[in-house]
């Protein structure tokens, strides 16, 4: 069974960009999805985000219509107040079965009330980056 895919929001790219482990991503063995929405929050031209996004189109995906209906509820809740890319990419995680990596304590707890898988960052990037490092080694 391959691995459950990975939801990035706009704060779990920046903070691979700020560590340098942006160059590491996507690993071989990993389905990442970034929403559209987040792409156009961190694409800043020049920048090691907008390169990397350029060199990886195809982790940049849309709202299926399902997921523009829960989009649409998370940025409405005001107990929660979710920024559009958490929102998307939480919205995205609900419905694909996917796991949300995000630093964002709101989605976090957004992320557990609806049974979601959460990873911060750190844990997303030590969880991953090894077993890729493990399979560049194979």
């Amino acid at each position: 069974m391959p691995p459950s895919p990975y939801v990035l929001d706009s704060c779990s790219l920046i903070h691979c960009e700020r560590s340098s482990d942006l160059r590491k991503l996507p690993p071989p063995d990993a389905r990442l999805f970034v929403h559209d929405r987040v792409k156009r929050e961190v694409n800043k031209p020049g920048q090691p985000l907008e390169r990397w996004l350029r060199r990886y189109p195809g982790v940049v995906t849309r709202m299926l219509p399902e997921e523009g209906t829960l989009y649409l509820q998370f940025r409405v809740q005001l107990e929660t107040r979710l920024d559009d890319g958490e929102a998307a990419a939480l919205a995205i995680a609900v419905h694909r079965n996917a796991t949300l990596v995000t630093d964002d304590a709101a989605a976090q707890r957004k992320a557990a009330a609806h049974g979601v898988r959460c990873l911060s960052t750190q844990d997303f990037l030590q969880q991953v980056l090894p077993r890729q490092m493990r399979l560049d080694e194979a």
